[in-house]
């Protein structure tokens, strides 16, 4: 019989194998029943696939610990049949993704420590910045103007806790630091390469399982622990992971690729920018950026405050690039020595045009004509010539607060110029329609004596609309629609 292993039981495979290559011992034949692994099991714990095998390294004394990570492939976000609450669209509408290279990520966040480091060549220490962090006096968060060393959360900061109140920009440039300072090339990880990181093998909500409140061994997140320090108004993990606040790095247990965490403690920056769809994205580990940059980038994890909602592999958070609150921090990635050059780590994304609507092409004449009416009692109208225009929303410009698919935007073309109504139509066109036909609309203010005759026509139904065009066909010999 052939068996068929999982992303978890392979790692296992490959350690043994490794340890008895090293011994001597022949392994071509192992048979693999050796392991007491059962196949096609699911992945669903951090024990599911071997630590000691890590390959961990730092560049040098003060830079981050670092963890080779595989190729491999996986499912960006979340299946639909798995039910999750979500304001992010792009998280259920998963996409198979491949990692072709290898490469290597921060084991643990940027602690406080290694970016004190940059911070004092860069003159950034004491320098102030607008970040949110915890007042006590008010019982609750407000955006101060402090030091990024010197937020109220943790209240006895140590080296070991992450660096927070530090937004994109400064996380990007601690990264390009790290770079000229080592000699090779440090990033933010890209959306892609965090959450195949932060799934560790596996395709369940989280690498421990589908359950939030089964993480607190793993995950630092707005528990029991939080509630009893912090009157926050959102929903808890129903465990106790120990920490009221923000932990030292690696105070928890790590993922099955020996990462610390990558859900809870702090929020983490990626490369890409804000989208709320995955229409469009590249299939691989690059980087999504608009033309000419945005304003909104990815976050992921979730940090010390997230509530089970959003604290899981999948949730695909954002903020605007100069956010700082001591509830983000970002670890980085080191691009390992065949990896290509910095510009194929970026997929470019369709240009989001900065007016809303751009016509190409000769305007027609008609376009700046005046305004026209097929009949004595019929709506104004004006020519629109044909052009192209970016359908829809920068994530930079909208509030994601309901999943519209507004974003991000597709270019279209209308390849045909047609009319449109000058003004919305009046309640005195309509009521033309309503006696030359006798309709009667559904609801009684639609012909409301009372409204001036050149206000729009309101209480409209959709059976109401369809009506009148039909009317407006038939006067005008034109189609109206």
């Amino acid at each position: 019989m052939t068996r068929r292993w999982n992303a978890c039981t392979v790692p296992a495979l490959m350690m043994l194998r490794r340890l008895l290559q090293r011994s001597g011992r022949f392994v071509h034949a192992l048979p693999l029943a050796l392991l007491g692994l059962a196949p096609q099991a699911a992945c669903t714990s951090a024990s599911a696939a071997p630590t000691a095998s890590l390959s961990v390294f730092r560049d040098c004394p003060d830079c981050p610990e670092m963890v080779r990570l595989p190729a491999g492939e996986f499912l960006l976000g979340t299946p639909k049949a798995i039910q999750v609450p979500t304001e992010i669209p792009a998280e259920l509408e998963p996409l198979r993704v491949r990692v072709t290279r290898p490469f290597a990520i921060g084991r643990y966040e940027v602690t406080r420590a290694e970016y004190q480091v940059f911070a004092r060549e860069t003159a950034r220490t004491g320098k102030a910045v607008r970040c949110r962090t915890w007042v006590e006096a008010v019982q609750g968060f407000r955006d101060l103007d402090i030091s990024w060393d010197a937020p109220n959360v943790p209240a006895k900061p140590q080296g070991s806790h992450p660096a927070t109140c530090i937004d994109w920009h400064d996380s990007r440039a601690y990264a390009e630091w790290l770079s000229k300072r080592t000699g090779q090339r440090y990033r933010l990880p890209t959306e892609v390469e965090w959450e195949y990181a932060a799934r560790g093998g596996t395709s369940t909500l989280n690498h421990w399982g589908n359950s939030a409140d089964d993480g607190c061994a793993f995950a630092n997140s707005n528990d029991r622990s939080t509630a009893e320090r912090y009157p926050l108004s959102w929903t808890l993990v129903r465990c106790r992971d120990g920490h009221a606040d923000i932990a030292p790095v690696g105070s928890l247990k790590p993922n099955a690729f020996g990462l610390y965490d990558m859900i809870g403690n702090a929020w983490e920056w990626a490369e890409d920018c804000a989208s709320l769809s995955y229409f469009g994205r590249p299939t691989d580990r690059r980087a999504w950026i608009w033309d000419g940059g945005c304003e909104r980038r990815v976050q992921r994890g979730g940090g010390w405050i997230t509530g089970p909602e959003r604290s899981r592999a999948g949730f695909h958070g954002d903020g605007n690039a100069d956010d700082r609150s001591d509830f983000a921090g970002f670890r980085v990635v080191r691009d390992l020595a065949a990896d290509v050059p910095a510009p194929a780590e970026v997929a470019p994304a369709p240009p989001v045009p900065t007016v809303p609507v751009a016509v190409t092409g000769p305007v027609p004449a008609l376009a700046a004509a005046a305004s026209f009416r097929d009949c004595a009692t019929c709506p104004e109208l004006i020519a629109v010539p044909a052009g192209a225009l970016s359908l829809g929303t920068s994530t930079d410009a909208y509030e994601h607060d309901v999943a519209s698919g507004e974003t991000p935007p597709i270019n279209v073309r209308i390849r045909r110029p047609f009319a449109l109504g000058r003004f919305e139509v009046t309640r005195a066109e309509f009521g033309a329609f309503a006696r030359a036909t006798a309709h009667q609309p559904r609801w009684p203010c639609t012909l409301d004596a009372a409204s001036p005759p050149a206000s729009p026509a309101r209480c409209i139904t959709p059976n109401d609309a369809l009506a009148y065009l039909a009317w407006l066909s038939t006067q005008s010999g034109q189609r109206y629609r």
